[in-house]
């Protein structure tokens, strides 16, 4: 028994060949009453499916509608639920309220009485490794510790048998497809090289490589269970290097086995783009562009509408010259005096911070004098800031650069010339931090002044120096109405 955050009603379109052509779904759970719900899962949230009204414990999902097969929940009031495999027609289940789980019983249901003799059997399990880790948290013998532990290996051993079985007895089930996605690999020991030496990366390669292959990623259903959505979320988090153009190539690589019209391709895609989107790690917005660029404005997100393939298409098109190793964007704008223009690449440094700011930004009243004094110990070091101001009104930036004595390049556009580096460099809030190399390469983003200092520190090996400010997380550039738009 588990507990909803939240179910949603969403109209999906499934994609596939083994719906099944209306269904019969029958229990008997002794103590529930009122609306019962049928939900799906797709990916790891739920959505409304069917309802039912339970009469001293019984109820019935019927309907002669087409139904996908997938793991299932079945609702009751309060939230509270217990999960089915549905891959069959006729479903009959009994348990009693005081715990569903414990004391289900499969009347008829060659998947579910698979499932559920799983389950128990993990609960089993549990129980037996429960009070060891107790016993082995309040030991004060490491003799006695290390009999402990290796009693909590071999039934965690046991487990890992005992789940390979399954999925290897019922190969033609969905419950066993299921567990496979929960269940790791045997990872075989290194070969030995000739002078009997090992690789120590062999493992890993043979992990990440054969990570999906014992999973049919043409069975539709795998989609409609949580456990999907943990391995491909274990895939990008703790699987694959971090960093973008390895997540790119690999998520290519696992589509590329998938129907292109079907419904896990849909939720990789979808996922996979939504995540980076909203990544706050440096450099993983090059995973969200080139998602973008490669299925949606390529029309391969069948799912999307125009206007959606619109938006993305665009937003990643202009994301696309941002991404680090990329060269910035050409800027040519004037200095305080509204008369001298200064360009970006006429700045002869061996690394230049792009600061975005505007005087009348909260972040940016804090930020900047922070810049000011990592700005002064690195200048020596060839370091350059080319400060541009976002607001098109410059008596308060003038001000400001004038109070603070602001000494390093100072530049804007006016009212009668503005400019178009708000859009090209995506400027939605202040202040925007860029380092640059030489070459006026991007090197980092999505940063704070504060990280942009201890950034250069590494890069121009000054371990030591001190920039005297305290840290804090106040000059981050924010997307979240904290900073100016």
């Amino acid at each position: 028994m588990r507990q909803i955050l939240c179910i949603c009603a969403l109209a999906l379109s499934f994609y596939g060949q083994s719906q099944i052509l209306g269904y019969n779904f029958e229990f008997d759970i002794k103590g529930s009453t009122d609306t019962v719900y049928l939900a799906n899962y797709f990916g790891k949230q739920l959505y409304y499916s069917d309802t039912a009204y339970a009469t001293n414990g019984k109820f019935t999902f019927k309907k002669k509608r087409e139904i996908m097969p997938g793991k299932f929940a079945v609702v009751f009031p309060g939230k509270t639920f217990f999960e089915i495999v549905i891959n069959e027609p006729h479903i009959k289940m009994k348990s009693d309220t005081s715990d569903i789980v414990g004391n289900m019983v499969v009347e008829s249901s060659i998947e579910n009485k698979i499932y559920y003799d799983y389950i128990q059997y993990l609960n089993d399990r549990k129980q037996d490794i429960e009070p060891l880790k107790n016993l082995y948290e309040s030991e004060e013998s490491e003799k006695k510790k290390e009999e402990i532990r290796q009693q909590i290996i071999d039934i965690d051993k046991d487990v890992k048998d005992y789940q390979r079985k399954v999925v290897t007895d019922n190969k033609q089930t969905l419950i066993a497809q299921i567990i496979n996605l929960s269940t790791d690999m045997v990872v075989p020991d290194p070969p030995k090289n000739e002078d009997g030496s090992i690789d120590s990366t062999w493992q890993y390669y043979y992990y990440r490589n054969n990570f999906w292959a014992e999973d049919n990623l043409r069975n539709e259903a795998l989609v409609r269970c949580a456990s999907y959505h943990n391995k491909l979320e274990k895939y990008l988090d703790k699987v694959l290097l971090q960093h973008p153009d390895t997540i790119s190539y690999y998520i290519d690589q696992l589509v590329a086995k998938m129907d292109p019209k079907g419904d896990l391709f849909k939720y990789t895609v979808n996922h996979t783009i939504n995540k980076y989107s909203k990544s706050q790690i440096m450099g993983m917005d090059a995973v969200f562009v080139h998602m973008g660029l490669e299925y949606y404005k390529k029309g391969k997100a069948y799912w999307a509408d125009e206007e959606t393939i619109k938006k993305i298409s665009e937003k990643a098109t202009s994301w696309e010259p941002l991404t680090i190793g990329k060269k910035a964007p050409a800027l040519n704008l004037v200095d305080t005096t509204e008369k001298k223009v200064v360009s970006l690449y006429g700045v002869n440094a061996e690394y230049t911070i792009l600061y975005i700011w505007a005087a009348g930004c909260g972040h940016c009243k804090k930020a900047t004098p922070k810049l000011k004094k990592i700005y002064d110990k690195l200048k020596s070091h060839g370091v350059e800031v080319y400060a541009i101001s976002s607001e098109l009104e410059n008596d308060d930036w003038k001000k400001f650069v004038e109070k603070h004595d602001l000494n390093w390049i100072n530049v804007s556009d006016t009212p009668e010339r503005p400019q178009a580096f708000r859009t090209t460099y995506d400027v939605f809030a202040t202040p925007k931090v860029y380092i640059l190399d030489k070459d006026k390469k991007i090197i980092a983003k999505q940063i704070g002044v504060e990280q942009a200092g201890d950034i250069l520190k590494s890069k121009l090996n000054l371990p030591d120096l001190d920039f005297g400010i305290e840290k804090s997380d106040d000059d981050h550039d924010s997307d979240d109405g904290h900073g100016h738009g």
